[in-house]
């Protein structure tokens, strides 16, 4: 992958650099051994090895479900994009063996004081979610979470208290809290905040194309950067 000489020093770096995309995804519990499972896989390969491949900042929490997917892809991707591997001190002894490979995660950014995992789990949100520029929700437990809230539910509102104008994009084919969220939102006659119109955004949120779905997210997100960055 790069060495950490080459990885912006801050989040402004960053967000000229490229879209910095933050990714809050687990399987909902009732998915869980089933062949839906699956589907979580292909979402991932598609969203992050598509960014990856146009240059952009995949920034993720180190989940053990998640790490070894991202580790292969950007060990296939070497010199493509950037990857931010954020950890918590509480989990350190934790960490699998992915993350102590230098040349794909040069530089782990470790957050926390290692005494509470919610604590900690809480101080590298923060990090990530300031460091991107775009977030994706999708799937959840509803349940069984670190925390008295879902995981994703609180990523979703820590992002847009740093980016009120998103873009944001919660899709709905795994459901678990992501869908939750959704409906309440479609209730009200709301969306999250993104540059989609009405039809691309009911996309998102009801397709099972996978394809689609993160064409029209990856493409939305490179469209608004260039917008926000004054790049033709």
């Amino acid at each position: 992958m790069v060495n950490a000489s080459q990885i912006p020093a801050t989040s402004q770096e960053i967000a000229l650099a490229a879209p910095a995309l933050f990714l809050s995804s687990s399987l909902p519990q009732d998915l869980q051994g089933t062949l839906r499972a699956q589907d979580l896989n292909d979402i991932l390969v598609s969203l992050i090895g598509t960014h990856l491949q146009a240059d952009g900042t995949f920034v993720f929490g180190g989940h053990p479900t998640i790490t070894p997917l991202v580790h292969r892809l950007a060990r296939s991707l070497a010199d493509r994009g950037r990857v931010m591997l954020f950890q918590g001190e509480a989990f350190r002894n934790e960490r699998l063996a992915e993350v102590d490979d230098q040349q794909v995660f040069p530089n782990v950014q470790w957050r926390g004081k290692g005494r509470s995992k919610l604590d900690d789990l809480n101080a590298i949100r923060e990090a990530m979610i300031a460091t991107a520029t775009a977030g994706v929700f999708v799937g959840g437990k509803t349940s069984d979470n670190i925390g008295e809230r879902p995981g994703i539910r609180v990523e979703y509102e820590l992002f847009l208290q740093h980016h009120p104008d998103g873009p944001a994009y919660i899709l709905g084919l795994l459901n678990g809290e992501a869908r939750l969220m959704i409906d309440e939102l479609e209730s009200r006659g709301e969306a999250e905040p993104n540059g989609l119109n009405a039809d691309a955004q009911r996309l998102v949120h009801h397709s099972d194309n996978i394809d689609l779905i993160v064409s029209l997210i990856l493409d939305d997100i490179q469209r608004l950067h260039r917008g926000a960055t004054g790049v033709a």
